[in-house]
């Protein structure tokens, strides 16, 4: 079946009278794109278009299609719920089809979908808001921040190391305090000073809550990511949305999440001083780039391979299936502790690709690597539709080392949890 052929023969000629056009196939995704003129640009005042995209995409995994729909406005991402109400099978945004006859079936389906209610759904995520991080801030911050960090501390007369959970407390309070005084100014003359706030977030989340700055190419914005929840976040949008809706109750309460999250790493990791004595950690075993770089380039292979060998079923992911595969990888992990350096690295970056593999198929995940030669260290996230990332080796690792498999279970449950909540929200 030449599925290409048969969505440009449906989809597109269904869309072409509103201006798409086919632009590319990127692995299971066919992308129609048009350039709508005249809007308001306020990222990139330089650019007056706004390029709208409609994408017809496969699963990697079943007889399924859906379409999504993205533009490269700066606007606060929402689901296209429409497509979930609309399916006769189950509030799913998958169209299952069985043969050629039926693909083609859903592929009309999408495509009245798209003229009915998608051109609109694209026309209300075009719309940028005139006080968002502009394109200038966001190239600011992805190649300053540490300076911009360092200018923030000097200026504020801030203790970058906090000595108790004060001190994080008393961040919070001079970060406050200076958008309450700044709330009437004019909004040019204070982005500078946002991108100084937000490098300070952005790196005290680094140092404290075990995250890292990503800058992948679809984020407008550098974004953090990592942790315990595990949880990604341009720092940038929350220092600019709270300065704008005047530090109220809504916009100060996810500042307030992250100062008791950096207070609780703060109390662990002083409590794990003295852990750290009795427990003593197999050092020598990643993660390292080389596994991030095998593990991001054959996790499909290596997820087949283990969920083969080990006889696990993965039609559905729910917490009775995690209880089995965590049995299973309970005794996989025994199994490694009797094995050398090199078999033990293997097997764990094989436990991380089955259970990357599962949050790619069922909570719609993707995969990316970031390596970074130069400060040495490497990342394989996978990122679920909701956004939060999950460095699963880093977990499968550190399960391992500390003998902790009921915390990674609970992990991998915990992540499922969070992407459910975000599908009904």
């Amino acid at each position: 079946m030449k599925k290409t052929q048969i969505i440009k023969e449906i989809v597109g000629k269904k869309i072409e009278p509103y201006g798409f056009k086919y632009l590319k196939t990127d692995g299971p995704c066919r992308i129609f794109m048009r350039e709508e003129h005249g809007i308001q640009r306020y990222y990139d005042p330089d650019d007056q278009i706004v390029r709208q995209y409609i994408n017809i995409q496969e699963s990697q995994y079943d007889t399924m299609l859906t379409v999504r729909f993205e533009t490269d406005a700066m606007t606060k991402w929402s689901e296209f719920e429409i497509l979930r109400e609309l399916n006769p099978d189950k509030g799913s945004p998958w169209y299952i089809y069985t043969d050629e006859k039926s693909y083609r079936e859903t592929l009309e389906i999408l495509a009245n979908i798209i003229v009915k209610y998608g051109l609109d759904f694209l026309k209300s995520i075009s719309v940028e808001e005139s006080i968002i991080p502009t394109k200038k801030m966001a190239e600011d911050l992805s190649v300053r921040y540490k300076e911009l960090d360092r200018a923030f501390i000097k200026e504020y007369h801030i203790d970058p190391v906090p000595k108790s959970e004060k001190d994080i407390e008393e961040w919070f309070s001079v970060i406050r305090e200076i958008f309450m005084q700044t709330s009437e100014y004019p909004y040019e003359e204070v982005k500078d000073l946002l991108v100084k706030i937000a490098a300070f977030m952005g790196e005290r989340s680094c140092d404290l809550l075990s995250q890292n700055w990503i800058f992948p190419s679809h984020l407008k914005c550098p974004a953090t990511s990592g942790g315990n929840p595990y949880f990604k976040v341009s720092p940038l949008d929350v220092v600019v949305d709270i300065w704008k809706n005047k530090c109220d109750k809504n916009g100060w309460e996810f500042a307030d999440w992250i100062m008791e999250r950096m207070k609780q790493e703060l109390q662990e990791k002083q409590g794990l001083r003295t852990l750290n004595e009795m427990i003593s950690p197999v050092d020598n075993i990643g993660p390292t780039d080389e596994m991030y770089c095998e593990l991001y380039d054959h996790h499909a292979e290596l997820a087949e391979c283990f969920q083969k060998r080990m006889e696990l079923e993965t039609e559905c992911m729910d917490e009775e299936h995690i209880n089995r595969w965590f049995d299973v990888i309970a005794e996989r992990m025994e199994e490694l502790r009797k094995g050398e350096d090199e078999d033990i690295r293997e097997g764990l970056v094989e436990i991380a690709a089955f259970l990357g593999v599962q949050i790619e198929r069922h909570m719609d995940g993707v995969w990316e690597l970031h390596i970074n030669e130069e400060n040495d260290y490497g990342h394989c996230y996978v990122l679920p539709s909701h956004g939060i990332v999950e460095n699963i080796l880093d977990k499968v690792v550190g399960g391992y080392k500390l003998n902790a498999i009921e915390w990674l279970k609970s992990e991998c449950i915990s992540a499922l949890a969070a992407w459910r909540d975000s599908r009904t929200t």
